[in-house]
């Protein structure tokens, strides 16, 4: 992937998660299971840098996608996105551990991540906003590795 399709799909996630109702999804599905399935994204195929997934620590690194990260971004940037990964971390760390065994984070503490999300993506790119294509594509991310 180049850093322009990584930059892109990173800042697309942030504005999906910033704005969590631009996924259409199900209306009866519970803010908690929205976020803990857009911090599995981000810690899973978005985060190259990153240690953790949700479920606890991540296999070998991959030094290509590492390399793509962070060729996408400056290096100020790059202090924001370590910074927005650690906060989600630390709420993940922070919700309880029968909520994460049912696939949700506490509303609360994602409430704190959307918040977040928006301030490092305005951090980035002020003004970013997703359009559906962008959005669609970014929920098929398997499909472009």
């Amino acid at each position: 992937m180049s850093p322009e399709q990584v930059r892109e799909r990173v800042l697309v996630t942030l504005a999906v998660m910033s704005q969590p109702e631009l996924m259409a999804v199900s209306a009866d599905l519970p803010p908690g299971r929205v976020g803990y399935e857009l911090s599995r994204l981000w810690f899973e195929q978005v985060y190259a840098p990153g240690l953790w997934t949700v479920d606890g620590l991540r296999g070998d690194r991959d030094a290509k996608a590492e390399e793509a990260f962070e060729a996408a971004f400056d290096e100020e940037e790059l202090g924001y996105l370590e910074r927005f990964n650690r906060f989600i971390e630390l709420r993940l760390e922070m919700t309880p551990a029968e909520l994460r065994a049912a696939g949700e984070i506490d509303s609360d503490r994602w409430a704190g991540v959307v918040r977040d999300a928006r301030n490092t993506l305005d951090l980035i790119e002020p003004g970013f906003r997703a359009d559906r294509r962008r959005i669609s594509d970014v929920l098929r991310l398997e499909d472009h590795d």
